[in-house]
């Protein structure tokens, strides 16, 4: 056995030079062993590597689409104009579909919700396999001409990156877990040269929770996969954006939250006609390759007309933020368009995302609402309301704020525009949300019995009890007790508040805050705790379910509540701390997953 570097010696020597060099091998060694023995710096360090490969993948997986597009246009070139056009999109649909009917037949997962419920359920394992298959497959089809977007393949790639190192390292779930989240940063951080917008997408799509514990490991991720993606492609802008500004803030902004609600209607009607085509076929049992090929010649017959709807769309949106296309009927047809044939498409053919088509949805809104503002306002070019208009979208549709604002803030890095950006995302978000509670992504979890809110299936929040979670051996202090008296039961017990009792009645409740400021005020020890605590407490009752308390905490930002009978509210029976509501949640997760896990 190897001795312990710990207890490395150093060997006597002659030579001063020999005897630092010896030393500073041995601290060397002391370092490393420290240092590899650090759950941070075990995560952090396989987030970079997590990172570098969904900068890769997103490099790969842009290849095989552009290379399957001139394949199988050169395979077709022979056919016409005609033929060839409306044709491709159908024989793109056929090998994606027999792709995942060979490999990947008995996976119904769907693109970034099966990554947020594989962090939420799952412990972030992801079927590697169906998944890589899925992804080839959209590339394939969106390659052919299917309106789809390639983030969310991306964003499967990134994930899977993560799980596959988590699993075969044998990671815990909390590693795992985060492996995965930093795999989704990078994967958008690729996508669009935009690393900070990476780390929010991964918080608020897939973690649902922002987490100052995963912002070092998802942040490396990001920066690892952008660095990546630059050197691969090249350190260009996802689109050549000219220089937009405000032009009358007071004039301007109002049409800017006119554009917001807009961007909000046409976000959730995109994603309920996804659902919408979905329960259609379900309702007259259409088969997908039916309505997949159906979709693919609507795309293809639409495109002889209007081929800027073929495909990712990219160019297209770069022309409308560029002011090249201002004809509204144009914009309109593009718009209306887009929006059906992209629900058909995804619906349809069950692959490919709604990143890069809120985008396009979002241009050409933008660009239509830009022409009213342009006629009223002469100082304002209508393409800068297509650029903001991207980001109302996109928020509508995937619920991502601030993601949002930060990836048209880094696509253009232009400080100028951001104050019209954070308006139209923020009644864009605010409008949508009222309209239609889920995002696309949740939405199809909702409609699989998953109800997520701030990382929590609310499902299962429904399902238990106060009584089930809360602590009933607790530590309290009499209302009569000095200052001193808390503040020691505190240090001693590790706690941060204790409930203040009168004659076995709830009186109040007392933190380290309380007694701090009190300190500092000069108050003396020796004073009553009652005459410092909170006496104007929030409660709960051992009935009430932790979807209806969880609020309570965000209230008053506070980390325990007491519980108390329904009939003597002054009768204390247990106290409500987050670290039981998470523990309480977390083993119902666990019984739920051995319930599902077949036996043999």
């Amino acid at each position: 056995m190897d001795p312990d570097p710990g207890s490395e010696q150093i060997a006597p020597s002659r030579n001063p030079v020999s005897r630092t060099a010896e030393y500073l091998a041995v601290l060397a060694r002391r370092a490393y062993v420290e240092m590899t023995r650090s759950d941070t710096f075990v995560v952090t360090t396989l987030a970079l590597i997590v990172g570098m490969l969904a900068g890769v993948g997103s490099f790969l997986f842009h290849l095989l689409l552009e290379g399957t597009g001139d394949l199988l246009h050169t395979a077709t070139g022979g056919w016409g104009a005609w033929p060839s056009l409306v044709l491709l999109p159908v024989i793109g649909v056929l090998a994606a579909l027999g792709l995942i009917r060979l490999f990947a037949r008995h996976d119904h997962s769907h693109g970034t919700s099966a990554v947020i419920e594989s962090v939420a359920f799952h412990a972030g394992r992801l079927a590697a396999w169906p998944m890589l298959t899925k992804v080839v497959a959209a590339a394939v089809f969106i390659g052919s001409g299917g309106s789809a977007g390639p983030e969310d393949p991306s964003v499967q790639l990134g994930g899977v990156a993560g799980s596959v190192v988590g699993g075969a390292l044998r990671l815990s779930a909390r590693r795992r877990r985060t492996l995965v989240a930093s795999g989704v940063a990078g994967a958008v951080a690729a996508a669009f040269n935009a690393p900070i917008a990476g780390v929010f997408f991964a918080f608020e799509v897939v973690v649902g929770e922002m987490n100052a514990a995963l912002f070092p490991p998802v942040v490396l991720a990001s920066v690892a996969a952008s660095a990546m993606s630059r050197w691969l492609m090249g350190n260009t802008p996802a689109f050549q954006i000219p220089s937009y500004g405000l032009a009358s803030a007071a004039a301007e902004l109002p049409m800017y939250a006119v554009l917001g609600i807009c961007t909000a209607v046409i976000g959730v009607a995109f994603k309920r006609l996804i659902f919408s085509f979905e329960d259609a076929m379900t309702r007259f049992r259409i088969p997908r390759i039916g309505a997949g090929v159906a979709a693919a010649l609507t795309v293809g017959a639409v495109g002889l007309w209007l081929p800027e709807i073929l495909g990712v769309g990219y160019s297209t949106v770069g022309s409308v933020i560029g002011g090249e296309v201002t004809d509204p009927v144009h914009l309109m047809l593009l718009l209306a368009a887009k929006l059906v044939l992209t629900a058909m498409c995804i619906s349809a053919a069950g692959i490919g995302g709604t990143f890069a088509p809120s985008l396009y949805l979002g241009a050409m809104t933008g660009a239509l609402i830009g022409l009213v503002a342009h006629t009223l306002f002469n100082e304002t070019p209508a393409a800068a309301y297509a650029l903001v208009g991207m980001g109302g979208v996109l928020s509508a549709t995937v619920r991502a704020p601030i993601t949002s604002v930060l990836l048209l803030f880094e696509i253009t890095n232009d400080y100028r525009i951001i104050l019209p950006i954070m308006l139209c995302v923020a009644v864009s978000n605010s409008i949508a949300r009222w309209l239609s509670p889920e995002s696309v992504y949740t939405e199809r979890l909702a409609r699989n019995g998953i109800r997520l809110r701030d990382g929590f299936d609310q499902n299962l929040m429904e399902r238990i009890t106060v009584a089930d979670a809360m602590t009933t051996e607790f530590e309290a202090v009499a209302a009569e007790a000095g200052i001193r008296t808390a503040l020691d039961i505190l240090q001693r017990r590790l706690l941060h508040g204790l409930p203040v009792l009168r004659d076995d009645r709830l009186v109040g409740i007392v933190t380290e805050g309380d007694i701090a400021t009190a300190m500092e005020n000069g108050i003396p020890e020796d004073i009553p705790v009652l005459m410092i605590a909170t006496t104007n407490m929030l409660t709960a009752f051992s009935d009430q379910t932790l979807h209806d308390v969880i609020p309570l905490f965000a209230m008053r930002d506070v980390r325990q509540i007491p519980v108390v009978k329904r009939d003597n509210p002054t009768h204390l029976i247990g106290m409500l701390r987050r670290a039981d509501i998470m523990r309480s949640y977390n083993l119902r997760i666990v019984r739920r997953m051995e319930q599902d896990t077949p036996v043999g």
